[in-house]
């Protein structure tokens, strides 16, 4: 155990050593392995100019709101693999969706978190990356 990790258990040594044996037997898993890509058929993504602003299926795209807006494609809605995380390449929006959807064309990416980790886990990973890491963006847009 590091020294900052000692010194926030205080002098408790006996503390700090129940928190050693605790985090050996931890189960270790890199953020970068916690979603995997999850494919859509071709054929299921709807393009911008045919979102509607009131139909049954929300659609879900790289913007800023969670739902860009509506469909009655019924065969474009994603029902299997939910919970899943729909991330934006060009806006680097991340969002987690656990409702059937269709997915918004043009750059959006689906990711399924790991049955190992609670699913919003790795969301919340990934997020902190993005905000805490150097970036070509120096005000990347990001939904929360």
């Amino acid at each position: 155990m590091n020294s900052t990790a000692i010194t926030s258990l205080g002098s408790n040594a006996a503390l700090a050593a129940d928190f050693d044996s605790l985090i050996d037997d931890w189960q270790k898993i890199l953020v970068s392995d916690c979603p995997t890509s999850f494919d859509v058929e071709p054929g299921k993504k709807v393009l911008a100019r045919e979102y509607k602003s009131a139909c049954k299926s929300p659609i879900v795209d790289q913007a800023q709101q969670l739902v860009a807006g509506y469909t009655d494609d019924e065969s474009a809605v994603i029902t299997n693999g939910l919970p899943l995380v729909v991330f934006g390449d060009h806006t680097r929006v991340f969002k987690f969706v656990d409702f059937p959807f269709v997915i918004g064309a043009g750059g959006t990416k689906l990711l399924k978190p790991i049955p190992e980790l609670d699913p919003k886990l790795p969301v919340s990973g990934i997020r902190y990356l993005t905000r805490t890491a150097p970036s070509q963006n120096p005000q990347p847009r990001q939904t929360f």
